[in-house]
């Protein structure tokens, strides 16, 4: 090597190393303020209750503190909006789960998937299908020959234009049978009308019914999900009914496009992390999360296997 070549050389090894170091003296200094989790619902739901595990679990892994802040309204879309269109320094996170495509899907989102940088998938909550404790429907068999004998009698409880409403059009497709779809709100509107024996069943998450299923006052006759759940291993999964519905509320984290690859790095490894951490994870299986942990290019793909799922029923749910 001639010495005008070594020279260029060494000095090009020296900028690398330079900007190495100013890459990592970047990452290592992120971050160094309070870090905002949008949660697009209100205080106290399920999603409310995951991310606020998730977010304590992250102040131990990233030594920054991480601040639930709940935007509700339009069935998320108005938190999802603030968070895409936030300033992409890292400094906020977004929630995304399968509403994020339904909003899409039925045309009042003021946001695109594109526009949500993914950082993480956590897992799904699993939805069900719940009747009164003393209903005389013991499995969806029972249901389904209830519903056939007495065509539009039975009912089911559900939101409009949400993830309830979608997995009820496919259950009442997979029945094979004339059953009622009855929008009544939300999860408390719907489990009111169940309770008080007004409707004769909801589509709900497990974590909301899963209480009063062991208490007696509601029956959780099916799982949405393809195999029973360690929580309620005595519950089948509709598919053991031939119902093959696993349409589940997947949440991951995203962050505004843009946000600096670094410290999207630091926040993915963050949250993979979480698996390890014992007391979160035991938290997080009480509400009922299967934990599925994705990477960055993982979640995009698996984002775009739950898009199509949603828009293939689209047209079914009437939109």
């Amino acid at each position: 090597m001639n010495l005008h070549l070594q020279h260029r050389t060494l000095a090009a090894m020296t900028v690398l190393a330079a900007s190495v170091g100013l890459a990592s003296g970047a990452a290592a200094d992120y971050p160094d303020e309070p870090v905002r989790i949008v949660v697009p619902y209100s205080p106290g739901g399920s999603t409310d209750a995951v991310f606020r595990i998730v977010a304590e679990a992250l102040e131990r892994e990233l030594g920054q503190s991480i601040v639930i802040v709940n935007v509700q309204g339009a069935g998320g879309g108005i938190g999802m909006l603030e968070a895409v269109q936030a300033e992409p320094d890292g400094y906020t996170l977004g929630v995304y789960n399968t509403n994020s495509e339904i909003l899409q899907a039925v045309g009042s989102a003021e946001f695109t998937t594109e526009q949500m940088q993914p950082v993480a998938l956590l897992g799904d909550t699993i939805l069900a299908v719940t009747v009164r404790g003393d209903s005389p429907y013991e499995t969806i068999d029972d249901f389904r020959e209830a519903a056939n004998a007495n065509p539009g009698d039975l009912s089911v409880a559900m939101g409009h234009g949400n993830l309830a409403h979608f997995v009820s059009v496919l259950f009442a497709e997979g029945l094979e049978a004339d059953v009622q779809l009855v929008n009544v709100g939300s999860g408390a509107e719907k489990k009111a009308a169940v309770l008080g024996g007004h409707l004769t069943s909801m589509i709900e998450p497990t974590t909301s019914v899963i209480g009063e299923h062991r208490e007696g006052e509601l029956r959780i006759l099916a799982v949405f999900h393809d195999e029973r759940l360690e929580s309620l291993s005595d519950v089948p999964t509709a598919r053991e009914f031939g119902i093959d519905v696993t349409l589940p509320q997947t949440l991951g984290v995203f962050v505004p496009q843009g946000t600096p690859e670094d410290r999207v790095q630091i926040l993915t490894d963050a949250i993979a992390r979480i698996a390890d951490d014992a007391e979160a994870m035991e938290r997080l299986e009480r509400l009922d999360l299967v934990w599925d942990y994705m990477s960055p290019e993982e979640f995009k793909a698996y984002r775009q296997e739950i898009r199509d799922s949603v828009f293939s029923v689209k047209e079914k749910a009437g939109f």
